[in-house]
């Protein structure tokens, strides 16, 4: 182990009690540091994730002719997603999952890290949910919490929030509209957490997000309760033929929206009278857009003027030292209406 690690970490576990490096911790750094290879992808699914898809390409064409400020993207604009997004691999490091990309040890342990806390905190939520590494995801096997994935981690602790603070879990008929919501990340796992789930929405303003959470919550079964709705349909047939929802979801994706985007979706939560917004900025406590000419804008007051108040607040990680060492700085808010 190399010596500056080895005092970080031993000036870590100092700080909570320990007079040395817990053996399950050196166990964990001194194994092989490579991810879990993921499985391959199937020929199928190969022939489909494809830039060339004509559903991709139909969609694309669609959002294009849009005349909304949904569209007024400040980063996720062609060129970003194409730079920063592979369509076979979109679970892996991307735009769409921050997967780290360092030294293979070092990433390990920071994985580690994340599990161990996860498992502390939200280890009900992270037993009923699995990750097998499909579409690329970064992965790691460990005794303490089985295989882990940024999406498996993250999405333990939102779920966890939210259920601690919503019953979410136990929530008879669970409705969730997810604005920006990517690939489908979280509305598989709120499937697969066993919400009872009766509509979930996934709605987003970027044509590539639409056609692989088309593509993921088939690959995952979830059709039957998760619907992918195209930008420009809500945009013809109005917010309120989306229907009745009893929580809305943005993790990661107002942040990096303009203030205009912002506020056309803000426009579209009271249309729906959703009573409660789960958020979940880039930027700690801090609710700011990102323009196009580098500024950045206050949304809060965006939030406020709509009847949203902040019902609970709470960041990922309770400790300082992990905040650093695994630099996620994650706060997560929900907000209620009226």
């Amino acid at each position: 182990m190399k010596a500056f690690v080895k005092r970080r970490l031993e000036s870590l576990f100092a700080r909570r009690g320990y007079s040395l490096i817990p053996a399950h911790v050196l166990r964990a750094y001194d194994s092989s540091s490579d991810p879990v290879p993921p499985p391959p992808v199937s020929a199928e699914a190969a022939q489909y994730l494809r830039t060339d898809n004509p559903r991709l390409q139909e969609l694309r064409e669609r959002y294009a002719a849009l005349k909304v400020d949904a569209v007024a993207h400040s980063l996720w604009d062609a060129e970003y997603v194409g730079s920063e997004v592979r369509l076979e691999a979109f679970r892996a490091h991307s735009a769409y999952v921050w997967a780290y990309q360092e030294l293979s040890r070092p990433t390990q342990m920071r994985y580690f890290l994340y599990a161990q806390y996860a498992q502390s905190k939200a280890a009900r939520v992270l037993a009923r949910l699995h990750e097998d590494g499909a579409f690329g995801a970064i992965c790691y096997d460990f005794d303490v919490a089985g295989r882990v994935s940024r999406d498996r981690l993250d999405s333990a602790m939102e779920l966890d929030f939210l259920d601690r603070h919503l019953n979410i879990l136990t929530w008879p008929q669970l409705r969730v509209l997810d604005i920006g919501a990517g690939y489908g990340r979280l509305a598989h796992r709120t499937c697969e957490a066993g919400a009872q789930v009766a509509d979930y929405v996934c709605v987003d303003a970027v044509p590539e997000s639409t056609f692989l959470a088309e593509c993921y919550s088939s690959f995952r079964g979830l059709r039957d309760r998760v619907r992918v709705v195209p930008l420009d349909e809500l945009v013809k047939n109005g917010a309120p033929t989306l229907g009745h929802f009893d929580l809305a979801m943005n993790v990661h994706s107002f942040s990096e929206c303009s203030y205009a985007a912002i506020r056309w979706w803000i426009a579209r939560l009271q249309e729906l009278a959703v009573p409660y917004l789960f958020i979940v900025p880039n930027t700690d406590t801090r609710f700011i857009s990102t323009e196009s000419d580098g500024t950045r804008k206050d949304f809060l007051p965006l939030l406020e003027q709509a009847g949203y108040r902040i019902a609970a607040q709470e960041p990922l990680f309770d400790s300082r030292d992990l905040v650093r060492l695994l630099s996620i700085r994650d706060q997560l808010f929900l907000f209620r209406r009226g």
